[in-house]
């Protein structure tokens, strides 16, 4: 120690110096230790999404675009997971949302623009009654069979409208179609929901008979007037419906029609073909 007080009383300048490098080496490290931990305690309140502005004590969201901040409604604390980041701090992740569903059609009535659509509408009935088979003690099942039977009903018979069209105002193939699902209708009917028409509405238990005797008769107008493509489509597909559905001649002998002889003629026509 004397040694050195010796040496810098003969080498003042250099022992000036060399004191003003040791303070400045000093204050830089002291300085470099303080901006290590500033940028630590910084990305901690990054992480936690949060960062305090120097001059506020208002928290400030964390972000590089303020268009990209997202304000949650009330409900929104429900959709959030909370956690802990290795600061201590809180973080915040949203779960996906559910995407909205597609906006369903309440009244598919309004796509109805031509004949082939309305054909289409009742061809969907028939295909959604084909998954009612088995629940028939379904209350909300047998309300819906009930509504599709009820619909088609009233548009065949009682002069029911739909976006526009009637019955009496189709063609006679679209008739034709109408009539074909209309009988296969009320035969899921029958199969799924047995004696179901009684509790319905009075008569519609003659519905069938109703159905096949208009087939007959549209068929017997359309083979002496229209032309034979329409008369023998009709033919192959009431010899089909006989087979499937189980129509014989006896459902119309109730009926009382005036023209149940003619009718009798081409059932019989029907039968050989």
């Amino acid at each position: 120690m004397e040694r050195f007080k010796n040496w810098f009383q003969k080498n003042t300048v250099l022992g000036f110096i060399l004191g003003i490098f040791l303070g400045v080496l000093l204050v830089v490290g002291c300085f470099t230790i303080y901006e290590t931990q500033f940028a630590s305690s910084h990305e901690g309140e990054k992480n936690s999404g949060v960062v305090t502005d120097d001059n506020s004590s208002t928290p400030t969201p964390a972000t590089s675009d303020p268009e990209q901040i997202v304000v949650p409604d009330s409900d929104s604390s429900s959709d959030l997971n909370s956690g802990s980041n290795d600061n201590g701090g809180t973080t915040s992740t949203p779960v996906p949302s559910t995407p909205t569903p597609t906006p369903v059609v309440t009244n598919p009535e309004e796509n109805i623009r031509s004949e082939s659509d309305l054909i289409q509408y009742f061809q969907n009935y028939d295909n959604t009654l084909s998954t009612y088979a088995g629940q028939e003690e379904n209350p909300t099942i047998r309300e819906s069979a009930k509504n599709m039977f009820v619909t088609i009903v009233d548009f065949l018979f009682y002069d029911g409208e739909i976006n526009g069209y009637t019955f009496d105002g189709l063609t006679t193939s679209a008739k034709l179609q109408l009539l074909k699902i209309g009988l296969s209708i009320d035969n899921k009917i029958d199969s799924y929901f047995p004696g179901y028409k009684e509790s319905i509405k009075s008569g519609f238990t003659k519905i069938k008979a109703e159905l096949m005797n208009l087939y007959l008769d549209i068929t017997s107008s359309a083979c002496e007037a229209v032309g034979s493509d329409i008369c023998n489509q009709a033919k192959e597909d009431f010899k089909t419906m006989k087979e499937s559905f189980g129509l014989t001649f006896d459902l119309l002998k109730d009926l009382g029609s005036s023209a149940i002889d003619a009718i009798r003629q081409w059932y019989e026509i029907f039968r050989e073909s």
